[in-house]
Parts: C-alpha cells; sequence; structure tokens
C-alpha cells in the first residue's frame, strides 16, 4: 500500500528533519526506495536550514550525497541519480550557502532550486507558506 502510494504521488519530499531518524530512517523499509525510484513524481529534498545535530559537520552537498548514497542502497546500486532525486531546494543566502558547495550538489546530477522559503524572523526556520508554495510550483513542471 506505501509503495502504491508513494508511485502515484505528484510529488516526493525528503523534508527537513532529524536527518537520519527522521528522514533517512523512512528510507529503509523494504520497497520503498523501489516505489521512489519508479515514481514519475519529481523528487525534491528540502534539507533543514539550521542546525541538526545528526548533520554535525555536513553541508548540503555533504547531506545531498547521503541521501542519494542511501537510497541508491536501498533500491539498487546501479539505479539512476535522476530516478531518486530531481532537485533540491534551499535558500543559499538565508543559510549562507556558498556557490561552491551549490555546484557540488549539481556535480551530483541534482538540480538546485534557490528559493526564498526562509523564515524572515528566524532565517534557521522555513516559512511554511513560502516552502509549501516552492514546492507546489514543481508539480507544474511534469
Amino acid at each position: 500500500m506505501v509503495a502504491e502510494l508513494i508511485r502515484t504521488a505528484d510529488l516526493i519530499v525528503f523534508p527537513v528533519g532529524s536527518f537520519h531518524t527522521s528522514v533517512v530512517a523512512n528510507l529503509l523499509p523494504v520497497g520503498v526506495a523501489d516505489a521512489i525510484a519508479d515514481s514519475a513524481a519529481p523528487k525534491v529534498y528540502v534539507p533543514n536550514p539550521g542546525p541538526d545535530p545528526e548533520e554535525a559537520g555536513m553541508d548540503v552537498a555533504d547531506k545531498t550525497a547521503t541521501l542519494l548514497q542511501y537510497l541508491q542502497r536501498a533500491a539498487a546500486p546501479s539505479t539512476p541519480v535522476d530516478r531518486l532525486l530531481d532537485a533540491v531546494v534551499v535558500d543559499a543566502a538565508a543559510s549562507g550557502i556558498d556557490a561552491a558547495c551549490l555546484r557540488r550538489i549539481e556535480g551530483l546530477g541534482v538540480e538546485v532550486i534557490d528559493a526564498d522559503i526562509t523564515s524572515t524572523a528566524d532565517r534557521s526556520r522555513l516559512d511554511d507558506d513560502r516552502a509549501v508554495d516552492a514546492l507546489l510550483a514543481l508539480t507544474a513542471r511534469r
């Protein structure tokens, strides 16, 4: 049932949250990564704009590479990146992400979408409305 819901989704989002215990843990059940790979929906990662103890020492490119490693292990190592992850949505200026980091993400075969998605009151948190608008705009791309 879960695999079918993933396969028929309009958008697959790897959301903010504790990296290993919330994001990665949900990829590990048998069939989840394969369903993601089978889905035609855009697959988007929205990394934490603020600190997460589970991501200590990792920049956004490291997080993206690690997410892809887990997805490929759970699906199949030969699964192409474009079937697992299409884009990373970040607010580069607000999150202090430099151009070199963004190029490293693109070097993984993943598009970078730089959008104004953080709260103006606290740049370490997402603005719900802005983030939702940015994500829903991606469903129109397919």
